[in-house]
């Protein structure tokens, strides 16, 4: 199994055709309410003009058995948290409420063992993340379009483990076909996601976390984009935990890709 992450790295205000843009995200598009089994996905041509990735730096990862493993990442936007892989209805989650409580190096100590030493490079990113400003991001969001189309809740085994697992307790949990967005409807400091595509699934998904930010210089001083925080690979059959917290807090919102539109496709939120 092939993971990675992406990130957007937010662009110099070098677009003649650049208009004041809201402090607020923009509402999704009619294109992006697509509900038919056959449709296709939303399309990014829709979203604000974004620069090339670069790679959000993964410090650490440690296995917990085949394709079970937990990553220490860092985020561009002045974070750190955890990414957990694993195969829908055969790894137990271990990220659980209970750990995310843990600072970022006892979460380490907790994986690696209560001995182990936290690596340098995680000091190096605590020290970075501390230093991060809040966004200056003050309305809050319209809403999202959420999914691809059918019930929003199956009974296949998949999705109900999926629902059981993940869903108790959190703020959003989608479950629909191909896609799913979801938004947080306000600015938050940590999140804790999860993604799920089924096992009948022809391609690999991903699910992207973006958060929103605004900058810029005379004579666009307040141009606003979502900026990609991070983008991880989920192979049919497997979820992938997502955690995000750091210094100040951000509107965040998360982008799953499935397997095509025959496939089921879960994400859930909790902030």
């Amino acid at each position: 199994m092939k993971t990675f992450a992406n990130v957007w790295i937010p662009m110099a205000l070098a677009v003649a055709s650049a208009s004041c843009g809201p402090i607020e995200p923009e509402a999704a598009t009619d294109q992006k309410k697509a509900v038919d089994a056959g449709a296709t996905q939303p399309s990014a041509a829709t979203d604000p003009v974004r620069t090339p990735p670069q790679p959000t730096t993964i410090h650490a990862t440690v296995s917990l058995g085949e394709d079970h493993v937990v990553q220490f990442v860092e985020y561009p936007a002045g974070q750190v948290g955890l990414i957990e892989i694993g195969r829908a209805m055969v790894d137990v989650p271990m990220v659980t409420p209970e750990v995310e409580r843990l600072s970022w190096g006892d979460q380490y100590r907790y994986f690696a063992g209560a001995s182990a030493s936290l690596p340098k490079q995680m000091e190096s990113a605590l020290a970075r993340v501390s230093l991060t400003p809040q966004n200056g991001t003050a309305k809050a969001p319209a809403a999202l379009p959420t999914t691809g189309s059918g019930p929003h809740f199956y009974t296949a085994g998949e999705q109900t483990w999926f629902n059981q697992n993940f869903c108790n307790g959190a703020a959003i949990c989608i479950q629909g076909f191909d896609w799913t967005n979801m938004q947080t409807p306000r600015k938050v400091g940590s999140a804790s996601v999860f993604g799920m595509i089924g096992s009948e699934g022809q391609t690999n998904g991903t699910i992207q976390n973006l958060y929103w930010a605004c900058g810029g210089v005379w004579p666009f001083p307040t141009l606003c984009y979502w900026f990609e925080n991070g983008t991880t690979v989920i192979v049919p059959g497997h979820f992938v935990h997502q955690t995000v917290s750091g210094n100040g807090s951000w509107y965040f919102k998360w982008e799953l890709r499935g397997g095509g539109a025959n496939t089921l496709v879960s994400s859930s939120a909790t902030f």
